[in-house]
């Protein structure tokens, strides 16, 4: 790959980066802190995933979604595709 072409590249994620919201802007700056800190191939391809979260994390979440369940705070499938079709129409 050209010089030429590498900078084009980063001129589109520059781009891409700009039409982003706040909270997947944070998502791919992590992301790419990851790759960037990650010292040989091999850890780079276990720190790739930009969100790879520890075993605690994992059954605080398991555990906070079977209570939402439990509790009645979640959204049915028929409710989402409704709110979903509402919000498109109105693109």
């Amino acid at each position: 790959m050209t010089t030429m072409e590498l900078n084009l590249r980063k001129e589109n994620l520059i781009g891409y980066i700009k039409s982003m919201d706040e909270a997947t802007v944070c998502k791919v700056e992590q992301y790419i802190k990851r790759l960037c800190q990650a010292s040989d191939k091999e850890e780079k391809v276990i720190n790739a995933y930009p969100w790879a979260p520890n075993d605690e994390n994992l059954q605080n979440m398991v555990a906070e979604a079977e209570e939402d369940f439990k509790y009645g705070r979640c959204t049915k499938q028929e409710e989402l595709e409704k709110e979903l079709r509402k919000n498109m129409a109105s693109w």
